[in-house]
C-alpha cells in the first residue's frame, strides 16, 4: 500500500484505516479541514515526485490540459485532481483552472468544492469561473458552462480550452468514471479526446492486470 495514501488517510481522520478507506477515502469527518489537509499532502515526498513527473511530462509534450480518468467511482480521481491543482499552484507557482465534469454526484464522495473551498464569487466578466481559497486556482463546472451557452457539455471542452483556458498554465478536467453504468454522466472519453494528455488512476481493488491493459488501449485510441 502506498505510503502517500496511508498519510492521507490519517489526515482525513482515519486512525486505523482499512484497505477500503485507504483506496476510497470516503466520508472524512466533518471537522476535518480539507484544504489544510491538502496543503500538508502536497508536501509529502511521494506527492512531490508525482508532481515533478507530471511537470516533466507537461514540458516534454507541451501539454496545457489534462483529463484525470478512472474506470470506477472512488478510485481517488477527484482527490488527485485537487492534489495536482494545489501542488502546481503552491509549489510551482502555476495558474490552474480545475473543471468539474460530473453531473451526478454521490453524497458520500469528496467534491472539489469542499476540497478547494470554492467561493460563490465569479471571476470578473466570467461568472461561471469561480475563485477558490487557493491562490491561482480557479474552478468551473462543465455542466454550468454548457447550460449557459445552451450546448452539449462534451463538446464545450474545446470552447473552454480555446477561451478562458488560454489564461491558465494548466487546465485539469476531473472526469466521470469510465464504467458503462455511469453513462448518464458527462462522457469522460469525449472530454479526454480534447485534452493534450490523460492521467489514468487504477485501484488494484477493482481492476486486474488484463483490465488495465484494456483501459490503456482505450485511452491510446482517443
Amino acid at each position: 500500500m502506498s505510503l502517500l495514501w496511508k498519510q492521507i488517510a490519517v489526515l482525513f481522520g482515519k486512525k486505523e484505516p482499512s484497505r477500503e478507506d485507504l483506496m476510497a477515502l470516503r466520508a472524512p469527518r466533518p471537522e476535518v479541514d480539507l484544504p489544510k489537509s491538502l496543503q500538508a499532502i502536497i508536501r509529502f515526498a511521494e506527492t512531490k515526485q508525482i508532481l515533478d513527473q507530471l511537470l516533466y511530462a507537461k514540458m516534454e509534450r507541451k501539454a496545457r490540459s489534462i483529463a484525470v480518468l478512472s474506470e470506477f467511482t472512488q478510485e481517488g480521481r477527484t482527490l488527485m485532481t485537487a492534489i495536482i491543482s494545489v501542488g502546481f499552484s503552491s509549489l510551482m507557482r502555476k495558474k490552474i483552472l480545475v473543471v468539474d465534469c460530473s453531473s451526478v454526484t454521490n453524497k458520500s464522495s469528496l467534491t472539489l468544492e469542499r476540497l478547494l473551498e470554492v467561493e460563490d464569487e465569479g471571476v470578473a466578466g466570467m461568472e461561471e469561473i469561480r475563485k477558490t481559497l487557493t491562490l491561482n486556482v480557479s474552478f468551473l463546472k462543465l455542466k454550468d458552462w454548457a447550460e449557459h451557452f445552451g450546448t452539449i457539455a462534451e463538446y464545450d471542452v474545446k470552447s473552454i480550452l480555446d477561451g478562458p483556458g488560454k489564461g491558465f498554465d494548466l487546465v485539469i478536467f476531473d472526469t466521470s468514471p469510465m464504467a458503462a453504468k455511469n453513462r448518464n454522466n458527462i462522457d469522460p472519453i469525449a472530454v479526454a479526446r480534447w485534452c493534450d494528455a490523460s492521467l489514468l488512476l487504477v485501484s488494484p481493488r477493482t481492476s486486474s492486470r488484463s483490465q488495465l491493459v484494456n483501459l490503456r488501449e482505450r485511452i491510446r485510441q482517443i
